[in-house]
Formats: C-alpha cells, structure tokens, sequence
C-alpha cells in the first residue's frame, strides 16, 4: 500500500514570519482505512508503507476500545507518526495487523 499524497499546501498558505503561522494545529483528515505494511523495533513502529519510510517520530499508543457496550467489542492502539518526507500521518494496530486512518493536513 503506498501513503496518499498530501494536499494541496498552496492553499491557505501563510505569509512566513507571521506570528499566527508558529500556532496552526494540523487537522485529522480520515482516509478509507487501509491495511498497510509496518516494519516494528523496539516496540514501536520504525518504517512504514510501500516503499518504506523512515519514522522520525512516533507518538502513542492510545488504546481506543469502541462497541464494548453492544457486544461488538474492538480495541486498537492509534499512533502518530510523522515521516522522513515530513508528513504525519495516523496509523493503528489491531491485533497483528496495521492500517492508515489518516493524514494531517
């Protein structure tokens, strides 16, 4: 599975030196989920994609449990994670397997 392309950043684009630019929190895009290839050290995710990308920096796990309360129980554990070629994206594990849930913009 390759990562999306992220969107078009001429779009609201910031005159540089502008205070306000220092303070723009990136927002969720929810993509399709997608299972998508993880390669693990130490515990975390260290590359991920097809070809693989280098994780600089990994946030997480959040246990996210969902449907506990009708018996259709899953529980996954969500990771930030931003990317050699600086995107960052939202990936899960869910048993053994990965999928993308997002892109921030």
């Amino acid at each position: 599975f390759e990562l999306p392309a992220p969107l078009d950043r001429a779009r609201g684009k910031l005159r540089q030196g502008t205070a306000f630019q220092q303070h723009v929190v990136p927002q969720l895009r929810l993509l399709a989920v997608a299972e998508i290839d993880v390669e693990v050290r130490g515990g975390e995710p260290f590359t991920v994609g097809s070809p693989p990308q280098k994780v600089l920096e990994c946030a997480g796990p959040w246990r996210v449990e969902i449907g506990w309360f009708d018996d259709a129980a899953v529980a996954r554990d969500e990771y930030d994670l931003l990317l050699e070629d600086g995107q960052l994206y939202r990936i899960y594990r869910q048993g053994t397997r990965w999928y993308l849930r997002g892109a921030y913009d």
